[in-house]
């Protein structure tokens, strides 16, 4: 399987290296816009 030629990053302030409980609600919505964007596969 290749690498999707397309990185983005984002920041989340306030935030340490578990940024899942730093900020739950920002990580899930970045997660979930994340998640919705990508393309999806036919199986």
């Amino acid at each position: 399987m290749g690498r999707h030629p397309v990185v983005s990053t984002v920041e989340i302030p306030g935030t340490g290296h578990d940024v899942h409980l730093d900020s739950p609600d920002r990580w899930r919505d970045v997660l979930g816009d994340f998640l919705d964007s990508a393309p999806r596969r036919r199986t």
